[in-house]
């Protein structure tokens, strides 16, 4: 049984919840430095299942590929504090479905038109 607990997810949900970050991270990112990816302050479930190792901070790790993921969500807030074009240009997404704090969910961002597409699916937007 142990290696159809170990190899079954790796099999099934595995690639999902990389897709799904993959999903997250990229889609409809333009190509510009502090903008090719996006800052996904997720809750603690989603960190564990699809962000793991620090990965919502996306941006950040590839700004600075060699700073350890247990720093990146620090990094992030002094980028923001100290560094106006950073805090300009970043996406900062919180939440999948909805959020009380004013930011976009993923969602919202995944739907506004980007370089690639002039139209959000079925908004007609």
């Amino acid at each position: 049984y142990f290696w159809l607990l170990w190899f079954g997810p790796m099999a099934t949900t595995f690639p999902f919840f990389m897709m799904l970050r993959d999903v997250y991270q990229h889609t409809n990112a333009d190509d510009g430095r502090l903008t090719n990816s996006r800052v996904f302050l997720a809750d603690p479930f989603s960190r564990w299942a699809v962000f793991v190792y620090g990965q919502g901070i996306h941006v950040t790790h590839h700004l600075f590929p060699a700073i350890p993921h247990y720093h990146l969500p620090r990094l992030h807030r002094l980028l923001k504090e100290r560094h106006a074009e950073y805090a300009a240009a970043v996406v900062e997404v919180h939440g999948t479905f909805a959020n009380g704090d004013g930011y976009p969910t993923i969602l919202v961002v995944l739907c506004t038109p980007g370089p690639d597409r002039s139209k959000c699916p079925g908004t007609g937007t």
